[in-house]
């Protein structure tokens, strides 16, 4: 008779307690769950961070759950099963968010240089850390969960500006609500004008020794002085350009101070109230600053989410109906910066195309110049070989860049050039450079990639053929527009398209003298690192009947 006595003391208990188990076993899996899907989208900084709004509401959800595993009045037995829960908890998220804080670490190590965005992050990542460690504290089982700490811990939530409610808050403010309006080509471009005069500025100041100065150390200082004054405050004669300094680090700082003295006569528009268009500017539209911003933010917004769903059960002591606004608040404002600021951030680097990437290039060759216009083909070789990592840095990440710089002294000299702006752009007069800058997103592993490729390498193998037998009919004709006109007849006006080649390039150099020395065009194309790197190249002709002009044609695929 013991057996079924004992059976019936299961049979009535058990499913009690296996219940109860069950029950925070369930909890614990979907928060830990929630942590890691969150945690492992690793697709990028900023389409991660995009991405994350789609997490936000389970997080919260699974957030809230485990912060009511301590703030519920129970009996010891169940008391026991949730200090097991939060133990259990604990040890299987452990490594997550060591990987949380890892990423946000890396992502300010990434930052640093910067000194805008630099700081911003140093004083999030102070805030956020402070409460996160109290908010882990207090779900811990052994952790020191006094009343004194408990109604500090509440306070915290409510009222204090470190809070996790009043952080969301102010990145709410400084990357939504102040930047409503999206970054447009034409706001690059002029910022881009106020760079560029600012660098012409910069050649006119009489140091001894006189280095190349580097824009990136003096944006945050330009970045305050664009916004004060209009361009041409840099063009005028200001005192600092009579006096002599003896290093770049003595004459750049009497630069600024004597323009941030000036009056401003410039209407101020609170563009580095929006700390996105701050860091935009400031990093030179710098997709890796972009990305490593991204992945902070996005590992800091975890933490917040975590902090508030602690808070939530312990603000309202369970309370269904006001746990749930607060989780509706903390859930909209997390997706909303974390949607908006990953859209704003690839739409800024989308319209730096191509204003910042013609004046990356032309800052490279400026800096092989004594004098406008003064760079040998050596010259033109390391601007093009050093120019290309920078602008893979820039704008939108994946491209791959060709491109073609040329000098010839007019009107010797004539360019000829035409393409699809979305993939290349004519810089012309670039200090005195002409420059034409042609780029392929690096989608080579797709079948359609491969196919377009090869598809190009016959394209050119037969345009090269048409070019050769007709321009001994063509190359006495007086411009460039006609020669290229009448060639498009013979080769099909349709070969500059998305499916063919992108843009393609004419520069004629004429021979001075009849008979004489053949004219020679000083030029340097940097190729793609794909598709043409050894089966595209620059076509040179010249002509046997027009006194020996010399001809280039280079395509961009």
């Amino acid at each position: 008779m013991l057996l079924p006595s004992v059976f019936l003391f299961i049979l009535l208990c058990c499913p009690y307690s296996t219940s109860k188990s069950t029950k925070t076993t369930e909890l614990v899996d979907t928060a830990v769950k929630a942590l890691q899907n969150a945690v492992e989208l690793n697709d990028g900084g900023l389409l991660d961070l995009d991405l994350l709004g789609k997490q936000v509401p389970t997080l919260m959800k699974a957030f809230v759950s485990i912060g009511s595993l301590v703030t519920e009045k129970s009996e010891e037995e169940k008391l026991d099963l949730q200090s097991k829960a939060l133990i259990d908890f604990k040890n299987r998220t452990e490594k997550l968010w060591e990987s949380i804080q890892t990423r946000i670490d890396l992502g300010r190590a990434s930052i640093r240089s910067n000194k805008i965005i630099a700081e911003f992050a140093e004083k999030l990542d102070i805030f956020v850390r402070k409460i996160t460690n109290r908010a882990e504290n207090f779900i811990h089982p052994d952790g020191q969960r006094s009343k004194v700490f408990i109604e500090n811990f509440k306070k915290s939530c409510r009222f204090d500006i470190k809070s996790a409610q009043s952080t969301l808050n102010y990145l709410n403010l400084r990357l939504v609500k102040n930047c409503n309006d999206t970054m447009t080509p034409a706001q690059v471009k002029e910022f881009v004008d106020y760079r560029d005069a600012f660098m012409m500025a910069f050649r006119r100041l009489q140091v001894e020794n006189k280095e190349f100065s580097d824009p990136e150390i003096d944006l945050p200082e330009l970045l305050a002085v664009f916004e004060k004054h209009e361009k041409e405050v840099l063009n005028e004669k200001l005192d600092v350009f009579s006096r002599s300094f003896t290093s770049n680090e003595e004459a750049i700082p009497a630069l600024f101070k004597e323009l941030n003295g000036r009056a401003s006569i410039k209407v101020k528009n609170n563009e580095t109230s929006c700390l996105l268009r701050a860091m935009a500017y400031s990093t030179f539209f710098n997709n890796e600053y972009a990305e490593a911003f991204g992945l902070l933010l996005k590992n800091q917004l975890i933490d917040l989410t975590f902090t508030a769903g602690i808070c939530a059960n312990v603000v309202f002591d369970g309370n269904a109906e006001f746990i749930n606004s607060l989780n509706k608040e903390i859930v909209d404002t997390v997706t909303r910066i974390s949607s908006h600021t990953a859209k704003w951030v690839n739409e800024s680097l989308i319209a730096s195309w191509p204003s910042a990437h013609n004046q990356i290039l032309k800052e490279q060759i400026m800096r092989n110049a004594g004098k406008p216009g003064y760079v040998g083909k050596r010259s033109l070789e390391i601007s093009a070989v050093i120019v290309v990592p920078i602008l893979l840095r820039t704008g939108l990440p994946n491209y791959s860049y060709k491109l073609f710089i040329a000098k010839g002294v007019e009107p010797e000299y004539e360019l000829y050039f035409e393409g699809i702006d979305n993939h290349c752009s004519l810089n012309k007069g670039s200090f005195d450079f002409d420059t034409v800058i042609g780029r392929i997103h690096r989608g080579s592993a797709s079948q359609t990639s491969k196919h377009r490729s090869f598809g190009l390498i016959n394209d050119y193998s037969e345009l090269k053929n048409k070019i050769w037998s007709e321009m001994n009919t063509l190359d006495d004709l007086p411009t460039l527009p006609l020669i290229a006109e009448k060639l498009k007849k013979k080769i099909g006006k349709k070969f500059i398209t998305e499916n063919k080649f992108h843009c393609w390039a004419i520069v004629r150099e004429y021979a001075s003298i009849l008979y004489g020395p053949h004219p020679a065009i000083n030029s340097w194309t940097k190729y793609y690192d794909v598709i043409d790197s050894v089966t595209i190249r620059t076509l040179n002709y010249t002509s046997t009947t027009h006194d020996g002009d010399k001809f280039q044609f280079v395509f961009f695929a």
